[in-house]
C-alpha cells in the first residue's frame, strides 16, 4: 500500500498552474490536499502529480469516492472505513493506500 502521491506517476511535458490550497487544510489533511494541488517540478514546471477531482458517492452503505486526475489516462477508487468519518476517513483511505488504479473508460467491478 501507499499513499496517493507515491501511487501516481505522470510522464509526459504538461504543464499547469497549481491550485492554492489554504495551509491549515494542508495541515489538517495533506493526502486530501496532495490530491486537489497536484506536484510540479519546480525547476521546469510540469506536473509530476496532477492536480485531482475527488467525488463521493454511497454504493450500499459505504461511502465510496473516486479520484480524477485532471490530465492522464487514470482513476482511482477506494472505500472509507466509516462513513461518519468524512474527510478523516477519506485522508486515512487515501494515506493507507485504499484504493485501486483503473485506465479510465474501465467499468469497475462489484
Amino acid at each position: 500500500m501507499s499513499s496517493y502521491q507515491e501511487s501516481y506517476s505522470v510522464s509526459g511535458n504538461e504543464r499547469v498552474d497549481a491550485p492554492s490550497i489554504p495551509a491549515a487544510f494542508m495541515d489538517r489533511y495533506p493526502e486530501l490536499g496532495s490530491l486537489f494541488a497536484g506536484r510540479l517540478n519546480p525547476e521546469n514546471g510540469r506536473i509530476e502529480i496532477p492536480a485531482a477531482t475527488l467525488t463521493l458517492f454511497f454504493e450500499g452503505s459505504r461511502l465510496k469516492f473516486c479520484v480524477h486526475p485532471r490530465t492522464g489516462n487514470k482513476i482511482a477508487f477506494g472505500t472509507v472505513g466509516d462513513a461518519v468519518d468524512g474527510l478523516v476517513g477519506i485522508e486515512a483511505a487515501l494515506k493507507q493506500g485504499h484504493f485501486e488504479w483503473k485506465a479510465r473508460g474501465v467499468q469497475r467491478r462489484s
